[in-house]
């Protein structure tokens, strides 16, 4: 055991993976640091890497190329459903949700106003709320535009790496969104758990 931990200390790292200390650590080691599914799929065709496959006649550079293929498409295919998941959830139960809030909060600004009150606070919470709708449109409108870009790129490299770049942030700039809206909007008008209620409540 001392021996092999003596022959391979270049590689053990007792730290934690998922922190900066590791990105440091592997690059001074001089070892890759991949940060995204598609960049660690593309190396499986690298020249070395498919030399020794080839040299221990485990896989063919076609076979290589053929399961590269299959897991590139896989993880488009994944990511596709996730994102058309989103849209539906975005488009047809969280922003009605929002829009019917937005509704009663116009109602409660009038009511307000109309007993002679100050509505200020309840204006701005409507303010809010419907630059929070509009945003939330915008990025539903960019996540469909990318996705349907998505879906017409042929090669599969390509397309992994659109869904990668493109795709995914427009799925989390909806997301933000969504999250911020969750936190405004009346409990009982929000259609999906809150974390609240997955971690508390219920």
């Amino acid at each position: 055991l001392q021996d092999i931990a003596t022959r391979h200390r270049r590689i053990i790292f007792n730290g934690d993976n998922y922190t900066d200390e590791w990105v440091e650590d592997a690059e001074k080691r001089g070892l890759p640091n991949i940060r995204s599914t598609v960049a660690s799929l593309e190396t499986i065709m690298d020249k070395e890497n498919v030399a020794v496959f080839k040299k221990h006649a485990v896989l063919t550079e076609a076979e290589l190329h053929a399961r590269t293929e299959i897991f590139l498409e896989a993880y488009s295919m994944s990511i596709n459903i996730e994102a058309m998941t989103m849209l539906n959830i975005a488009k047809r139960q969280i922003l009605p949700a929002c829009i019917e809030y937005s509704s009663s909060l116009g109602d409660a600004v009038c009511s307000v106003s109309d007993a002679g009150v100050d509505a200020g606070p309840q204006k701005e919470l409507l303010k809010d709320v419907c630059g929070l709708i509009a945003a939330m449109k915008k990025n539903i409108s960019q996540l469909e535009k990318v996705a349907a870009k998505a879906g017409k790129i042929a090669d599969a490299i390509k397309q992994a790496r659109f869904y990668r770049d493109e795709v995914i942030p427009a799925m989390e700039a909806l997301r933000e969104v969504a999250d911020k809206l969750e936190s405004v909007v009346d409990a009982d008008l929000w259609p999906i758990p809150t974390y609240a209620d997955m971690l508390f409540l219920k």
